[in-house]
């Protein structure tokens, strides 16, 4: 929806009604109205704010035509998906399938076809992930490439 920075704007994410840009608060409420006869969903005010959400932050619709209010609102509904997307992606990332997808897609880039590969590559991070020391991490971290490279010849001996 396009408010083209006009405060008063409703718009209806349906496409019934065309979209407003009332000259005044009077006149905005009358065009909400108009979305709700024609059984529209409206959205309004500068970021174009769904109606519904109003609630969601204790404010009337109306409250929605005020600049710093629809401001308040549209970046915290931003910072509330970004924050939602960032989250998703964080726990997507650190799923043992991704992980294993990963690894999976290094290896045949390397050729290795070996289907134990990724497994065992994985079975090395977690334990390294864990350890305590810098000396037991550095002990795996080193199993880890002789894992990687005994895999890899194995691989590419047939």
């Amino acid at each position: 929806m396009q408010s083209q920075d006009h405060i008063y704007y409703v718009g209806d994410t349906t496409g019934i009604v065309s979209p407003q840009y009332p000259d005044s608060l009077d006149d905005a409420g009358k065009a909400l109205d108009l979305v709700h006869r024609e059984g529209g969903k409206a959205v309004i005010g500068l970021m174009g704010i769904p109606e519904e959400t109003a609630a969601e932050y204790n404010l009337k619709p109306t409250d929605l035509f005020d600049p710093c209010t629809n401001i308040q609102v549209g970046t915290s509904i931003l910072s509330a998906s970004i924050s939602a997307m960032e989250s998703n992606q964080k726990t997507q990332k650190n799923s043992k399938e991704y992980r294993k997808k990963i690894i999976k897609d290094f290896a045949k880039k390397c050729g290795i076809t070996d289907a134990a590969f990724a497994d065992i590559v994985l079975v090395n991070i977690d334990f390294l992930t864990g350890q305590t020391t810098v000396r037991s991490a550095v002990f795996r971290g080193k199993i880890l490439i002789q894992t990687v490279l005994i895999c890899a010849a194995t691989a590419t001996s047939f």
